[in-house]
């Protein structure tokens, strides 16, 4: 078993109990473990962890021959719709649950986006924000093929980049610094600088990976689920259908079929790009 399921399977378990199933199971110390306790007590505005659960430290290694864990932080609480999340509130429910909705990568952006001692405000709009978000990057790498990694040297924006991850993991001034590439992209493509453009996804797609982002293939991420939180998205194969449908109304000189079928895929989120190569899609 993964040391990622264990701790699936550890959900809903006090930090302790946790760390003791996941400890027998870890081959490795992990780099970096978070948890959220109420053991907490605050020092000029700063959350930190109280002496009692400094405490646990020791003891939680005593047992293995190797560390189990680098680097211990204390996380922010998730709230639901500013509610604190809680099973006798009913607003408890597991990550699984969330990803038979969304993406995996728009909940990861979803996460990422706020620093990690902050309380998450979880809510359909802000996952749903976390979306569109992910969209625009993935957008401004649609059509550009990045360089291999080490062929584009160190950049400003990988040194503002690891300044701001080295600032108590600021993920989000570092995610910001992810968005200006991404409009440097888009104003270098308008100027015709392919080139250029190239260099910048290259910059774009190494950044992103720190945080787990950008490594799909745009195309792949477009076609997939929008994470819209509608549960009636058309199928890949559909869509497909529904555009060979249109393409042989226009062969047909049927243009008003051809039409109704475009505003039938737009009705239902997907939005088709016409060019002389044929004809792209992307779910809006």
């Amino acid at each position: 078993m993964e040391s990622g399921e264990a701790l699936m399977k550890c959900s809903g378990r006090r930090p302790g109990a946790m760390v003791a199933r996941v400890g027998t199971l870890s081959a490795r110390p992990w780099p970096i473990t978070a948890w959220v306790t109420p053991l907490i007590f605050t020092v000029v505005g700063q959350t930190c962890c109280s002496p009692t659960t400094k405490t646990k430290l020791p003891s939680q290694n005593a047992p293995r021959v190797t560390r189990f864990v680098n680097t211990w932080m204390h996380a922010g609480a998730i709230r639901v719709n500013k509610e604190k999340m809680s099973k006798s509130l009913g607003n408890f429910f597991t990550i699984r649950e969330i990803m038979e909705t969304y993406p995996a990568e728009v909940v990861r952006y979803f996460l990422v986006s706020s620093h990690y001692r902050s309380q998450v405000d979880y809510s359909e709009d802000n996952l749903i924000e976390s979306g569109r978000s992910l969209t625009k990057l993935y957008n401004a790498l649609r059509g550009v093929t990045p360089l291999a990694s080490d062929a584009v040297v160190r950049t400003a924006h990988d040194t503002l980049f690891a300044e701001r991850m080295d600032d108590d993991f600021n993920c989000a001034g570092a995610m910001a610094i992810l968005h200006a590439i991404a409009g440097e992209i888009n104003q270098q493509r308008r100027d015709g600088d392919e080139q250029a453009a190239a260099a910048s996804a290259t910059v774009l797609v190494r950044l992103g990976s720190v945080l787990g982002l950008l490594q799909q293939d745009p195309e792949l991420f477009f076609q997939g689920d929008s994470g819209s939180g509608q549960g009636d998205e058309l199928s890949a194969e559909q869509i497909e259908t529904m555009i060979q449908a249109r393409a042989d109304s226009r062969k047909a000189r049927d243009f008003a079929g051809a039409d109704r079928i475009r505003d039938e895929l737009l009705a239902r989120g997907v939005i088709l790009d016409d060019s002389r190569e044929g004809t792209s899609w992307r779910r809006g």
